[in-house]
């Protein structure tokens, strides 16, 4: 595999004085655009490269413990197509990585953060190229998860302009053996869950180990409530839509949290001070009975020889009769192609690539923590925790709400879920803060 010395950072400041930073799976920050350029639907006016050319693709972004050995078995199966790889460049905030595609000499295939408010600003302004001939070149669409295709393609207007490279699914994870001892078992109400809450505290054992510091613990956990309050289909219309976020229905999902923080389930001040690794290493060290997250933690814990047998994780039971528990879940990265790119047709190799089931053992085996959601997934071992989470996934997922609001929104949600968990702001209160911050980004398009 051939790398290059320089990192996004350098590419980047060629172009622009602006910083750079990478975000972690699943957390990746969204962020206003840094300037437009014409939209472009269609392959550029350069020359693609002819299939059988030898030509060197620039990929870049966001690295996995299984990078290098997905690109060395893509230059063993593409011996006319090699591989310069640059890591890092996930930043939309600053511009950063709206620069380097501007620029015309960043990648031409980038793994970066995913959702409307990433992605999204890429595609408004013709940065990246739609994904729709290439997918039907190669099949691709028929691969992946059905919800995942209509929800790219929402988001794009119609159109789909990233394959997803995993997603994270956030549920309840708990101590089996707390759980057992005090003849718990996972809820199938809400009721069950505060009586179960309230079991716990009872003998002296923390419920819920919460972090919310630095906003990312409190977005998930908000998200889970939310998805157990209001489901999928009221936030699809208020992401994508005309739908309110101070609705009666999304409203419930912090009064929800209210209720867990009031009846001491959560501790609220000590929730507002330590972050979601805290959060999660309670749990791993017994000093919770539950904690929300994203599976990742747990395949990591395995991965360094903690014995993680005694976790489980449940879905949070749906407050509307007849409306099934799904799990809140984030496209966590995607694959885009580059507007600027003179190598569209080994961008399109690199792409059919991503999704293949080899390309998801090659992840499986090296380490990958997301979860992948090409159907092909079925036939590959992944970490327990992965592949538990994927099951959940059988009935679509609800929104991380973090990755799909606009930036000041998303401030606005974060703020919320401290606002709620210290008392200083009502849910009502705080969910009409996130729909004016809506507002002006629905009025800024």
């Amino acid at each position: 595999m051939k790398r290059v010395s320089c990192s996004l950072l350098a590419s980047c400041v060629m172009v622009s004085m602006i910083g750079c930073s990478v975000a972690a799976p699943g957390a990746s920050k969204p962020a206003p655009g840094a300037g437009a350029a014409p939209k472009q639907d269609s392959a550029p006016a350069q020359p693609s490269a002819a299939p059988n050319t030898p030509v060197t693709l620039k990929a870049g972004g966001v690295e996995y413990q299984y990078t290098k050995a997905v690109i060395e078995a893509f230059e063993k199966k593409n011996p006319a197509i090699k591989i310069e790889w640059t890591a890092g460049g996930n930043n939309f905030e600053d511009g950063t990585t709206q620069a380097l595609l501007r620029s015309g000499s960043g990648p031409d295939v980038m793994v970066i953060g995913s959702g409307p408010g990433r992605i999204g600003l890429l595609s408004n302004a013709g940065l990246i190229l739609p994904l729709e001939d290439t997918m039907k070149k190669y099949n691709i669409e028929s691969r992946y998860q059905k919800w995942v295709i209509d929800q790219t393609r929402t988001q794009g207007k119609g159109k789909v302009y990233e394959l997803v490279e995993g997603v994270d699914v956030f549920s309840v994870y708990y101590n089996k053996d707390m759980f057992a001892k005090n003849n718990l078992k996972p809820p199938t109400t809400w009721e069950e869950f505060i009586a179960i809450c309230a079991k716990l505290k009872s003998v002296n054992i923390p419920p819920i180990a919460a972090g919310f510091r630095n906003g990312i613990g409190g977005g998930w956990m908000l998200g889970n409530l939310v998805e157990a309050a209001a489901g999928k289909d009221r936030m699809t219309d208020v992401i994508y839509g005309s739908g309110k976020f101070d609705q009666k229905e999304i409203i419930m999902g912090g009064e929800m949290l209210k209720q867990l923080v009031d009846g001491g389930y959560v501790n609220g001040k000590e929730a507002s001070a330590i972050d979601q690794a805290q959060a999660q290493a309670a749990l791993i060290n017994s000093q919770a009975a539950m904690t929300i997250s994203s599976q990742g933690f747990i395949a990591s814990e395995r991965k360094k020889g903690t014995d993680v047998s005694k976790f489980d994780s449940f879905l949070l039971p749906s407050r509307e009769a007849g409306r099934p528990a799904r799990p809140s879940a984030g496209l966590a990265h995607s694959w885009v192609i580059s507007a600027a790119t003179k190598n569209k047709d080994a961008a399109e190799k690199w792409l059919e690539w991503v999704s293949s089931e080899e390309y998801l053992n090659i992840a499986a085996q090296s380490g990958g923590s997301l979860v992948p959601v090409v159907e092909a997934a079925g036939k590959v071992k992944n970490d327990p925790a992965i592949e538990a989470a994927s099951e959940m996934l059988k009935n679509g997922a609800g929104y991380n709400p973090s990755v799909y609001l606009p930036a000041k929104a998303k401030d606005a949600w974060y703020a919320a879920a401290d606002g709620i968990v210290t008392g200083t702001a009502a849910p009502a209160e705080a969910f009409k803060a996130i729909e004016a911050e809506m507002v002006k980004a629905k009025q800024a398009k």
